[in-house]
């Protein structure tokens, strides 16, 4: 065992600490200069020079100061101790337990007042801020430069009549002086804190030895020489007033205001750390205690914040402090215990390799008995002898991980490791451990044993011995090198070092955000955490997820933690050189804070595709050769994200002057085409799910901040937890995560795909496969398709490639195929790509600027303040998360203005694309050229989730508003409850009359087609006949039948007349009663209401009756039947419950589902009752969820979304989700077929759906934040909805084709979009998020089908 390190204290102090704990024993005369009491700084000086025991307790006193002050560190500008992470500042002190060095200054609270306060003292010392001070003197007459009044009085009293007889004889005259002073406000605060420190310092350097207080003695002897000075003489007294401004803002006076408030604080600081001695001994122990135990390397606990409140010696984590200890690394043999005697004298361990040693109870560790043990039981045991021979010896059980809390309020700590718990005090100079239901220990706290305690601690309570680890020559500090490579997608990031050698990063690239208690959140560096807390209110930030196509991260905190984590790079990579690998499923834009970030650290970086350094790592091997590439080959650079796979397509270029020069190389460099990615998420998803099979409750979270050469470098070393689960990487997680990874993911048709994006001519050449990953696996290619295997570094590539690029000089080993960029613009009414980059290639060298041409010239609308186009990248609706957003002074133009586009490409720039608008006409334009900036879609414009524009409702019609209800014509009013209620009376008449029928006697036949007959005093008009143009009309003597109505006064007129017995293919009833039933129906109204009027709900409760008299006859022709029926379903609440129980049933049939659909829609209102409510369920989750039925929900859903507000807020957070995908997918089958056939009823259902689309998006007024992010302007379906929108539209205005919309907009729409039908101009306007929307107002909604 290694001889015990020794805690840092003088000779005084030991010496005085002993006497502290014997201060019972020692019987002493007091001095005259005994304390009583430590009050104060003063008072606690002065104590270390007592006899007494008082002695030993500020000696106690400063070594906890001391010791605070050495493992805090503290904010340069404000002096207050900064929030760390508590697994960094364990590791702080553990090298404080560990310093070795000589005994050094006593860092106490006067300490860190001089630290913080003594550049900026000594600087204003030097140069001490001063005023110009204006007084009046007796001046030399030649010295006199300006006078005023009281000159000009004090001349008025010299003897004289001229001004020359009043100076005569008199040098000198009164006038006004101007010096400088520096008796200012800041300087008198400055003199009464330093007059202050001055006491305190010269009791300190009384008290303490003055050779190792250098930073103190230095600044003593500095302001006593400068209080002596002339300038500080004139400088008055401080009066205690308010601070002025340079107190407060003046970097360096600001340092002494905050030293002056610690001073006039620090007596009261004092008496409190008099009182909580004892607590602050505890807490140091306990923080002692815990940084061995991490040190040890086998305990993890969550890294999380802690604060430190220097002031009142207060550390606090921000939960719990919990964690796990895992088994120590065993070099003993296992083995199961064989036999054991029933006497327990003796048994037998059977090894791992099958022999049998004897044992016995001698043999056993001291806290093993044998009566625990029995046949079966997993021991670790060393080979010992005895007279027989070779035993079992030193046996203990083999131990597993074992959960341990550390809790510490107060003065009490409680410990518990498994089921054992502790709890531990201060007693009278000692610390008592005691067992729960077990004995005490006492540790005397002394200097011999301060550094011994944790360890006595942990051996106690562990079972086991602790000690810090010795240092070890890792490489874990800064390294210095000229060039170095380094792969960046990676949360561990693989390098090269001064040897030129591939390593892994010591530390990771992960970092989160806590949002708790502290000064509303703080970061904290995961880079050593051994545990780490995954939870939705901590952001959780690796160097790969900001790679991540799914990241949600907004773009503040993806730049700062890019900026975190190169800054962290370059402080251990410190290269002149620097060559980073990006993934090729990045784009330039995605990679825009990691470059800058990179740009920023290292003065010399050079960004380098995988595919191209993987490419390199192959031709330079002897592989390459025997593949036999040639020129125009294809290599397909397989990767996986977690967004699919991407497939880089790289062309081989033959160059005879390359060959001639670098043999090795084969005459072959390389022309790499844009990446075409492969929404194939199989291998991600085949992971996490083995994850969550492994005991991971967060797979989908680790998999995007690890990935899987993350998570399998961290195999056996790291712990997770998630809701109180913890989740320990097993040493196996590469196995466990390759699982069933055996995935067709490459197929032939999607390598197909790729070749023919780069529209090159593939026949006949060669198609090599490389995948970057061993996740991909080898699938089922053609025969022509060659599989290169993953063995390739492209680390190792990228140094090939820069060692060639040397030797070959300009000659370019590789070119980059730039993928088409565009930016969306408004022509004719709808969207179309406008390109700036098509067909471009570049040959990538750092810092070099290529030109694009941009041919077609660009016009700017007048009247804008900026500009803003969404940029796109590639064919289809590749739509980037950027803008091109342009602003001027300029702005807003007055006319349109056209300009030219300069266009250029700078590889490895900060932004490597640069555009420039350049009118034709600068003097009419005002400007001569501005420039674009490449914004965030979401920047400076993040979506304000409580002030979306959200659709309104129609206005509500009141029972007084039916009454007088406008008509068409605009001129004249209907009353809707008369009409209804004439409607009533004739369904009474038929329900008194039913079917009737009679012989016609003759027709008569006044002229114009007015041709009519009686039939039993019926009046029968021949228009009421359903003729079609084959029939004649019926002769004399012909029967017919039908509806006997009465329409005034006993006259009665035939309705749905039929010829003999055939019923009626139509109900008169259905040219009537739908409108005012669905008008007044409507916005929830009912017959339940208080301000319906009484003859109105009688009529209708009597005419329901007469219509379910109907509906009950057998004799009624189904016309009838089913008119009937569709009026009570247009009652919803007021409905018989013959409605509910028939379009229940037929929710639960597909043909019947599609005949009832507009029934059930009216039907179910607001779902305010339990029937309507299961009617709603059904409809958004019906029985079959595909094609049609699919198509005739939405149509259900879209027309009951319009009849009701508050149907809405009836919708699940989960069910509008699933709505909204089902929704976007029967949008985009519509425009297929829309495309295909173009048929009127195809039409008709897209803009049913497009109808449904508004509705959702009432959503946004939901309280619950999560409805409000469903259509959140930034989400992706979201901006796949505006992408379909504007395809829409294209279609639309392209194919002259009308769009009838049910729902009346009133909206202004700008003259670009004057083609753009009202819907789908106000659909954009909404997914957007523009201002624009709140204009659009909806003033009404037609049923009538």
């Amino acid at each position: 065992m290694p001889e015990p390190q020794k805690y840092k204290l003088t000779a005084r102090q030991k010496r005085m600490l002993s006497d502290y704990h014997q201060r019972q024993h020692v019987a002493a005369q007091p001095a005259q200069h005994a304390i009583s009491a430590i009050d104060s700084i003063e008072s606690l000086y002065k104590a270390l020079d007592d006899r007494h025991e008082i002695k030993a307790k500020a000696l106690l006193m400063l070594m906890l100061r001391n010791w605070l002050t050495e493992v805090s560190v503290f904010d340069p500008l404000s002096g207050h101790a900064l929030h760390t992470g508590i697994v960094d500042f364990m590791d702080v002190v553990a090298k404080s337990m560990q310093d070795e060095s000589p005994e050094g200054e006593t860092k106490d609270r006067i300490y860190r007042i001089v630290s913080h306060t003594k550049e900026a003292v000594l600087a204003i010392m030097e140069h001490t801020r001063d005023k110009i001070l204006r007084e009046h003197a007796m001046l030399p007459i030649h010295a006199a430069r300006e006078v005023d009044s009281n000159s000009v009085q004090w001349l008025s009293r010299q003897p004289g009549r001229t001004l020359r007889e009043k100076l005569s004889g008199k040098p000198y005259i009164k006038a006004v002086r101007r010096r400088s002073s520096v008796d200012t406000a800041e300087n008198r605060l400055l003199k009464a804190f330093l007059l202050r420190l001055e006491q305190i310092l010269i009791e300190r350097q009384n008290a303490l030895a003055v050779t190792t207080e250098e930073t103190c003695e230095e600044l003593l002897v500095s302001l006593q020489r400068w209080l002596r000075t002339e300038d500080a003489i004139e400088i008055g007294a401080w009066g205690n007033l308010p601070p002025n401004n340079t107190l407060l803002q003046d970097k360096r006076y600001r340092k002494v205001w905050d030293g002056w408030l610690w001073l006039q604080a620090i007596d009261e600081q004092i008496i409190g750390d008099s009182k909580r001695v004892h607590i602050d001994i505890l807490s140091v122990i306990y923080w002692n205690t815990l940084s061995l135990l991490n040190d040890s390397g086998r305990y993890r606990t969550v890294q999380q914040p802690v604060g430190l409140d220097y002031d009142n010696f207060l550390i606090s984590p921000e939960l719990p402090v919990r964690g796990y200890l895992f088994p120590a690394y065993d070099s003993k043999i296992k083995g199961k215990i064989k036999f054991i005697k029933p006497d327990k004298s003796f048994g037998f361990i059977t090894t791992d390799d099958g022999r049998d040693l004897y044992f016995n109870p001698y043999n056993l560790s001291r806290k093993l008995d044998i009566n625990s043990l029995s046949a079966g039981d997993e021991v670790s045991f060393a080979v010992g002898s005895n007279r027989q021979g070779e035993c079992a010896d030193d046996i203990t059980l083999t131990t597993g991980i074992i959960p341990v809390d550390f809790g510490l309020s107060g003065d009490e700590w409680d410990i518990q490791v498994g089921v054992d718990k502790y709890s531990l005090k201060i007693v009278s100079g000692n610390l008592v451990i005691e067992k729960a239901q077990g004995a005490k220990k006492k540790l005397k706290i002394e200097s011999a044993t301060l550094k011994e305690i944790p360890k006595a601690i942990l051996s106690l309570v562990a079972d086991a011995p602790f000690e810090y680890s010795a240092p070890t020559n890792n490489q874990s500090g800064p390294i210095r090198m000229h060039s170095s490579v380094v792969d960046l997608c990676s949360i561990r990031p693989t390098f090269t070092n001064n040897t030129g050698s591939q390593a892994h990063l010591p530390f990771r690239l992960l970092q989160q955000h806590w949002p708790f208690n502290i000064n509303g959140g703080m970061e904290i560096d995961c880079g050593y955490a051994k545990s780490i807390a995954l939870h939705s209110d901590i952001e959780t930030v690796s160097m790969r997820s900001l790679f991540s196509h799914s990241s949600t991260l907004p773009d503040a905190t993806k730049s700062s933690a890019s900026m975190f984590f190169t800054k962290k790079l370059s402080d251990f990579i410190q290269a002149d050189k620097l060559t980073y690998l990006v993934p090729d499923w990045g784009n330039d834009f995605d990679l825009d804070g990691i470059r800058k970030s990179v740009n920023f650290y290292f003065d010399e970086s050079t960004p380098l595709p995988k595919s191209i350094s993987a490419i390199f790592a192959w031709q330079s091997s002897k592989k390459f050769e025997e593949d036999e590439v040639r020129e125009n080959d294809f290599v397909l650079v397989v990767d996986s994200f977690d967004g699919g796979i991407s497939i880089t397509p790289v062309q081989a270029i033959y160059q005879q002057e390359l060959d001639e020069i670098l043999p090795e190389t084969q005459g072959m460099s390389w022309e790499r085409h844009p990446t075409v990615i492969v929404p194939n998420r199989s291998i991600h998803t085949a992971m996490a799910r083995n994850l969550e099979r492994n005991g991971c409750q967060a797979s989908e979270e680790l998999i995007q901040l690890f990935g899987f050469d993350g998570l399998a470098s961290d195999a056996g070393e790291m712990s997770f937890v998630k809701d109180d689960h913890w989740y320990h990487l097993p040493g196996s997680i590469r196995e466990a995560l390759t699982q069933d990874l055996d995935l067709n993911i490459l197929s032939n048709d999607a390598i197909g795909d790729c070749l023919s994006s780069t529209n090159r001519d593939c026949r006949g050449v060669n198609v090599f496969i490389l995948p970057l990953e061993d996740t991909i696996r080898k699938p089922d290619l053609r025969k022509d398709y060659k599989w290169v295997g993953s063995a390739w570094s492209p680390i190792k590539g990228c140094q090939t490639l820069n060692r060639w690029q040397e030797d070959v000089g300009d000659i370019a080993l590789w070119r980059d195929h730039l993928p088409e960029l565009s930016i969306r613009i408004v022509r004719d009414g709808h969207f179309e790509n406008f390109y700036l980059v098509k067909d471009a290639t570049v040959t990538p060298q750092r810092g070099r600027t290529v030109n694009i041409p941009v041919e077609e010239s660009f016009t700017l609308p007048a009247g804008q303040t900026h500009y803003s186009f969404p940029l796109q990248q590639g064919e289809g609706n590749k739509e980037l998360q950027f803008v091109a957003y342009l602003k001027s002074p300029a702005f807003p133009l007055k006319k349109t203005t056209a300009c030219k586009l300069k266009m250029t490409y700078t590889y490895g720039a900060d932004d490597p694309y640069e555009l420039k608008f350049i009118p034709l006409d600068s003097t009419e334009a005002g400007f001569k050229s501005i420039r674009v900036e490449w914004r965030s879609a979401s920047e400076g414009e993040v979506a304000d989730l409580e002030n979306l524009p959200v659709p309104d409702f129609p206005a509500r019609k009141s029972w007084s508003d039916f009454q007088k209800f406008p008509k068409e014509d605009g001129k004249s009013f209907s009353d809707l409850l008369d009409w209804v209620e004439v409607d009533l009376k004739k369904i009474s008449d038929i329900a008194s009359y039913g079917r009737v029928s009679g012989i016609i006697p003759n027709w008569i036949d006044k002229g114009n087609d007015n041709v009519f007959c009686f039939v039993n005093d019926v009046f029968v008009h021949k228009s009421s006949l359903c003729l079609n143009s084959r029939l004649e009309l019926p002769q004399p003597g012909d029967t017919l039948s039908f509806y006997k109505i009465e329409k005034y006064q006993g006259k009665y007129h035939a309705m749905d007349v039929a010829i003999g017995e055939c019923q009626p293919n139509r109900c008169f009833l259905s040219d009537s009663l739908p409108f005012p039933v669905l008008t007044i129906w409507n916005h929830e109204h009912s017959l339940s209401e208080s301000d319906v009027p009484d003859h109105f709900r009688n009529n209708v409760f009597e005419g329901i009756q007469k219509a379910l008299s109907i509906l009950e006859s057998e004799n009624m022709p189904d016309t009838i039947k089913e008119e009937l029926f569709f009026f009570l379903s247009c009652l919803h609440k007021d409905a018989p419950g013959i409605v509910a129980t028939r379009l229940l049933d037929a929710v639960k049939d597909n043909g019947l589902l599609r005949m009832y659909h507009r029934n059930i829609a009216f039907a179910i209102g607001s779902a305010e009752l339990p029937w309507q409510q299961e009617l709603l369920e059904k409809v958004i989750n019906p029985i079959d969820n595909e094609g049609l039925t699919r198509s005739i929900t939405m149509e259900t859903l879209s027309i009951a979304l319009w009849r009701s507000k508050a149907l809405i807020s009836k919708l699940t957070e989960e069910e509008l989700g699933a709505l909204t995908r089902n929704l976007y997918g029967c949008l985009e089958l519509d425009l297929k077929k829309v495309v295909n056939d173009g048929k009127g009823y195809q039409i008709a259902t897209l803009c049913k759906h497009l109808e449904l689309l508004l509705a959702l998006l009432r959503s946004r007024g939901l309280e619950d934040e999560g409805f409000k992010t469903i259509f959140a302007p930034d989400n992706d379906l979201t901006q796949k909805y505006v992408a379909l929108v504007d395809d829409v539209s294209r279609i639309v205005i392209d194919g002259d084709i009308e769009l009838k919309s049910r729902i009346s907009l009133q909206i202004e729409k700008p003259e670009m979009f004057r083609k753009t039908p009202d819907l789908l101009y106000a659909l954009r306007m909404y997914l957007t998020g523009d201002s624009g929307a709140n204009t659009i107002v909806i003033t009404g909604v037609s049923d009538e089908d």
